[in-house]
């Protein structure tokens, strides 16, 4: 058997010398910059909406209940930490009220019922809460983000392609959403009937074309070119009757402003 052979380190390790010492921040930034006030309280709104996250899911484990234990939820106590540090700031920089009665004070028990029951030290968390305003807040934002970016897909793919290949499918698919949007559906009452009227033709006409070579009819691209940009502008528009979701939540982060 060969012996190892014996080789000169390639770096003689020092003593320790505390100056040296690095602290590492798993779950703070590194450089902490001045904020204002308007900074602390987006801060607070998204530590709370992380936490409410954390509260549903841990609801979603227990239905059978209706309740959920999560004091001991190692994520829940790291937000409800930074809840209270970025509170001890905000009320220092207002010095005004006290973070025992801020959720009250502030609207956020009404935003954040979840929240605020964590906060006040609730050991478990009923379920059964009014949808706060959030929750229908986050709905009605991601159906019309989806409403949007399906229209846009559609009409850059038929204005960059002679024959998208799942045009059908996608009209189809836009038209659900259209149904499926929780408020606003009488904005785009006229582009529902617009399709319904419209996709049997569609569906007919691309059956029609061979396999291979013909292109879209120009009355047919016309059609879904003009159909999506309405949508868009209709959405972009922001008309009230879409966005009754969105003012609660609005007029709360004001009333904290």
């Amino acid at each position: 058997m060969m012996a190892a052979s014996c080789t000169q380190p390639v770096v003689v390790p020092e003593n320790y010398f505390p100056a040296f010492k690095v602290e590492v921040l798993l779950h703070a930034p590194i450089q902490v910059y001045q904020t204002s006030e308007a900074d602390l309280h987006i801060d607070l709104m998204m530590l709370c909406y992380q936490l409410d996250t954390i509260c549903k899911q841990g609801l979603a484990k227990s239905p059978e209940t209706k309740r959920a234990s999560i004091l001991r939820n190692s994520k829940a106590t790291l937000v409800y930490n930074n809840i209270q540090q970025v509170l001890f700031k905000l009320l220092k920089s207002t010095n005004s009220g006290n973070i025992a009665s801020f959720p009250i004070d502030s609207g956020l028990e009404e935003l954040f019922p979840r929240v605020s029951a964590y906060m006040a030290g609730n050991e478990h968390l009923i379920s059964s809460f009014k949808s706060p305003a959030v929750d229908e807040y986050f709905s009605q934002l991601s159906s019309m983000h989806h409403l949007l970016s399906l229209s846009k897909q559609i009409h850059e793919e038929v204005e960059s392609q002679s024959r998208p290949k799942y045009l059908a499918h996608q009209l189809a698919i836009l038209y659900q959403a259209i149904v499926n949007l929780p408020s606003g559906e009488n904005v785009f009452s006229k582009h529902k009937k617009n399709l319904e009227e419209n996709f049997p033709i569609l569906k007919r006409h691309l059956a029609e074309l061979p396999e291979e070579g013909e292109s879209l009819s120009s009355e047919v691209r016309e059609w879904v070119l003009d159909f999506t940009d309405s949508l868009m502008q209709g959405i972009r528009s922001m008309p009230s009757a879409m966005t009754r979701e969105l003012l609660p939540l609005a007029m709360s982060f004001t009333s904290m402003s």
